[in-house]
């Protein structure tokens, strides 16, 4: 485990550094006396536990152990004292353990089992998380149970750091995505308030490590499943079967985030939506379709009002091999009202020859 110490007495550092010293499990990273770069050097050093001086000076440790609690809640914390009636206030700050100066050796031992049964913990109760992305959003725990955050605001910060997870994500990337409307102060505080509830959440599912800062860029580090990623992978194969097909409409019940409209998916929305329609429009032009594809293709065709030319000859094609001349008049007849009430144009020649093709 990386630590670091944070004590304004540099003796209390060096006589703690020697207790530690033959401890191979603890890898002391960094150490300072300057209470003011505490969150600095945590930021920098990202460790796994600190040890940190109730008293220092001009500072107090659980003032900054409240502000590690807020933004690293994945870094465990042991206070040092000289003072034991701290140490309620240190547990309610969720400290692994507290030290009472001058620190013994077998309290160190014993601290060191402390921090072994908290990682163990951690990393036995870690849950892979589903995402529901088409339609409807939805955060899932490894049981399909839905889990619950605080806010709206709080999962749509999740979908957005798992979508943009390839990408450099930097504070003034997901203030413009999440709280481009608001004055530039409330949105920060905003954002660190969600960011916090975030990894409280996430925390609880355990990832003690969940969400990370390193050179100014957030990095989602939680182990994510989702339908879009399912539904990516049928995408880009060569050729779709139709055990795919059935799977693609099956997993395809509406557009990515449809009901929470979030603008930054906007650009996904629509790209998803083309690149689906594009790929079971080259199926049903190049292989033969069963009844039940073809009904299932045909619902989405009605749903997205998918009347281009394209589509509509072959839908027509597929009613005229499989002699089913009255739903070839009916579907037409749902086309021609399309192109002429709702978009006000006549439909296109080709079409119309064809059907008369068919008909005669």
């Amino acid at each position: 485990m990386r630590a670091i110490i944070i004590d304004d007495e540099p003796i209390a550092i060096q006589m703690f550094e020697r207790l530690i010293a033959d401890i191979t499990q603890l890898d002391l990273v960094a150490s300072t006396t300057n209470a003011t770069q505490a969150l600095p050097l945590i930021t920098t050093h990202l460790p796994d536990v600190v040890f940190l001086d109730i008293d220092l000076g001009i500072a107090s440790g659980l003032e900054i152990a409240d502000r590690i609690n807020e933004h690293f809640p994945h870094i465990k914390i042991v206070f040092i004292t000289a003072f034991s009636d701290y140490a309620v206030q240190a547990f309610e700050l969720n400290a692994i353990d507290y030290l009472l100066k001058p620190v013994q050796q077998k309290r160190i031992v014993q601290m060191m089992i402390k921090l072994s049964q908290a990682s163990t913990k951690q990393a036995a109760t870690q849950q892979t998380i589903h995402i529901k992305t088409l339609y409807q959003g939805r955060m899932l725990d490894q049981d399909g149970s839905t889990i619950k955050v605080r806010t709206e605001k709080v999962e749509e910060l999740f979908y957005y750091l798992w979508y943009h997870r390839s990408e450099a994500i930097t504070r003034e990337l997901i203030l413009d995505a999440l709280w481009t409307d608001l004055a530039q102060d409330k949105a920060v505080n905003l954002m660190h308030s969600t960011l916090y509830q975030l990894r409280k959440t996430l925390h609880q599912l355990g990832y003690d490590n969940a969400i990370t800062l390193k050179s100014k860029q957030y990095v989602l580090n939680v182990d994510v499943t989702s339908d879009y990623n399912e539904l990516i992978h049928l995408l880009v194969q060569p050729t779709l079967t139709e055990k795919d097909v059935i799977r693609l409409l099956d997993l395809y019940r509406g557009d990515f985030f449809e009901v929470q409209n979030y603008h930054w998916a906007h650009f996904e929305r629509e790209k998803l939506r083309e690149d689906i329609t594009t790929s079971l429009l080259h199926y049903v032009t190049t292989e033969t379709c069963t009844d039940n594809v073809m009904i299932a293709i045909l619902a989405l065709v009605k749903k997205l009002e998918l009347y281009d030319e394209e589509w509509v000859l072959a839908i027509m094609a597929y009613f005229a091999t499989h002699h089913k001349q009255t739903k070839l008049i009916h579907f037409y007849n749902e086309v021609k009202s399309h192109w002429q009430n709702e978009l006000g144009l006549d439909l296109p020649k080709a079409i119309q020859n064809k059907y008369v093709d068919y008909i005669i």
